[in-house]
């Protein structure tokens, strides 16, 4: 897809319609690298006592980066017994 068409979508895309880009109304398209960080931080406050798989397709460099993140939040969140559980494919 076009940088330009992207832009455009990012733009103007309606909040309460459908995604612009799969037409799907609960699941919105997010451009960019995820923050990581934030997302283990704040599912792991909110799901305390959990196992929580982490599954990835992707990369290799990626994927060391998400399972580097896995293992230092499931350290952070130990007192709360939540554990991040690292998962990877390659094909």
């Amino acid at each position: 897809m076009p940088v330009e068409q992207i832009r455009n979508i990012a733009l103007y895309q309606d909040p309460g319609g459908p995604d612009a880009v799969t037409g799907l109304h609960r699941s919105p398209t997010y451009y960019g690298r995820p923050n990581f960080n934030s997302i283990m931080e704040d599912i792991g406050l909110r799901t305390p006592g959990s196992e929580i798989g982490v599954f990835f397709c992707g990369p290799k460099p990626m994927g060391h980066s998400l399972r580097k993140i896995t293992r230092k939040w499931s350290n952070q969140l130990r007192y709360t017994n939540t554990r991040f559980v690292f998962h990877k494919e390659n094909f």
